[in-house]
């Protein structure tokens, strides 16, 4: 084995280090259940409430969502070797299957944007 390859090898491994590390700090910051860093304070019982059966279908859907989630990363922390890689890529795809559900969920409502406008107005960011 000669210098150049033995470096490569090297510089591969530091960088995968330095992604999983990356990634174990940004998993680990994550806040938990599901509430974002800036929330001022829990919303109350009529801000919460969703207004319409609709409005409770999407929020059934959207904990089941959560749920299954919460379910692929427990699994992916408690993998290793190469189950770990198989989980790491459940996980990027239930998010990428969520994200894709969730714009089709924002389209279908004729291009409206009361949803996105309301949390705007409530972080602050109109």
């Amino acid at each position: 084995m000669n210098l150049i390859s033995t470096v490569a090898r090297i510089r591969t491994t530091v960088a995968l280090v330095a992604a999983a590390s990356a990634t174990a700090v940004v998993l680990a910051q994550a806040p938990a259940g599901g509430q974002h860093h800036d929330s001022a304070a829990a919303p109350t019982a009529a801000q919460a409430a969703p207004a319409s059966a609709e409005g409770h279908q999407m929020m059934k859907a959207m904990a089941a969502a959560d749920q299954r989630l919460t379910e692929l990363v427990t699994k992916m922390n408690a993998a290793t070797g190469d189950e770990k890689v198989a989980a790491i890529a459940a996980v990027v795809t239930e998010l990428a299957a969520q994200r894709t559900n969730m714009q089709q969920m924002m389209r279908s409502h004729d291009g409206t944007m009361d949803c996105a406008a309301k949390m705007a107005a409530e972080h602050g960011k109109q």
